[in-house]
């Protein structure tokens, strides 16, 4: 499972190349009313998350976790939208790790700097700029007690918003 920082429309575009096997992204349900990226988005069997419905969530991470299962893997941005403010992430919704608990697959912490200079940061224009994907190392879920496993929103998020602050310097 991919856990990845949010601050662009671009982060799926960038990220997905990437990925060395099927990965499906999880995404919020109102996404589904832009027809060309839902089409987009079916391709590619992305999850669409009903934040507004706490049960339909939970069938969403269950799928995610049954998909995964099968060899699928899961990128997921635990802070639930897009990042606009100068902290390096939001809060991490604590629900996006019930995948990796009940699937007990590792994590892999991804964190992105600069892509919302591609196009949030002058809209409506896409303007080429160096982009930073750094692929912190993989945490294993089955390896962790209970109680370590309660933690483990806080843990990636302390990892990621290092690596972030990190990397920021480099652009």
């Amino acid at each position: 499972m991919y856990v990845l920082n949010h601050r662009s429309f671009f982060d799926v575009v960038l990220t997905y190349p990437r990925v060395p096997r099927p990965t499906s992204y999880v995404a919020k349900k109102e996404l589904s009313k832009y027809l060309t990226f839902t089409w987009w988005m079916m391709l590619l069997h992305c999850e669409l998350l009903d934040r507004s419905d706490l049960r339909k969530g939970m069938q969403s991470m269950n799928h995610c976790a049954e998909l995964i299962k099968k060899g699928i893997s899961i990128a997921i941005f635990p802070e639930g939208t897009r990042n606009k403010g100068e902290e390096p992430l939001l809060e991490f919704h604590k629900g996006s790790f019930k995948i990796a608990e009940k699937s007990n697959c590792k994590i892999i912490p991804v964190v992105l700097n600069n892509t919302s200079a591609i196009f949030e940061n002058h809209l409506p224009m896409v303007r080429k700029q160096h982009v930073i994907i750094e692929y912190l190392p993989p945490i294993d879920v089955a390896a962790m007690d209970r109680e370590a496993r309660k933690g483990l929103p806080e843990l990636v998020r302390s990892q990621m918003a290092t690596v972030y602050e990190k990397n920021k310097e480099l652009i």
